[in-house]
């Protein structure tokens, strides 16, 4: 490799705002990315978002496994201020997920991926790196976004307003004890 061919290749991979990428060609050639990509521009994940200020460090390593098959392997870190289910107030949640991704050309291609591989079809040959990760930390979030109870503003309110479970064999003791 020349080294002009270096130079592109480096200038490439340290832009500082990477948008696409060609994920079969860093198989083939067994690339790693690693970098951090603001928040502000996903926007399926604004909309969950209380502060949308921040951003997602992550590192990608493409390559092929022993049969074949192109993968992405990594992982992605970030804090994100959601909305807490319970008060409504912002809560920072940590996300820290791990990747493993299967590329393949179709649906059949898929089916037939190891179990611990999630599959990408790419429709073309660039993918948006910034939808990639969105997807990520999408999957990655929890199902309701809430405070430890403990730490909750509304923790209170909770406790206060928490339903007392009534034991219907509650009487039966009584009869025990006359017998």
């Amino acid at each position: 490799m020349t080294a002009l061919l270096r130079i592109d290749k480096l200038a490439r991979l340290m832009a500082v705002d990477l948008q696409f990428i060609e994920p079969w060609l860093l198989a083939e050639q067994r690339e790693s990315l690693t970098g951090r990509m603001s928040l502000a521009n996903m926007s399926r994940l604004k909309s969950l978002l209380g502060d949308e200020n921040g951003s997602v460090d992550y590192r990608l390593d493409f390559g092929r496994d022993e049969q074949g098959q192109a993968y992405i392997e990594g992982e992605i870190s970030a804090t994100l201020t959601l909305i807490c289910q319970r008060c409504m107030d912002p809560v920072n949640v940590h996300l820290q997920n791990k990747i493993n991704i299967g590329i393949v050309v179709d649906k059949t291609e898929a089916e037939q991926l190891p179990r611990h591989l999630e599959p990408l079809i790419p429709t073309d040959s660039h993918i948006s790196l910034s939808s990639l990760l969105e997807d990520e930390i999408l999957l990655g979030l929890p199902m309701t976004p809430a405070h430890k109870i403990d730490q909750c503003p509304s923790r209170q309110l909770i406790k206060d307003y928490t339903v007392k479970k009534h034991n219907p064999f509650e009487a039966l003791k009584d009869l025990k004890s006359k017998s």
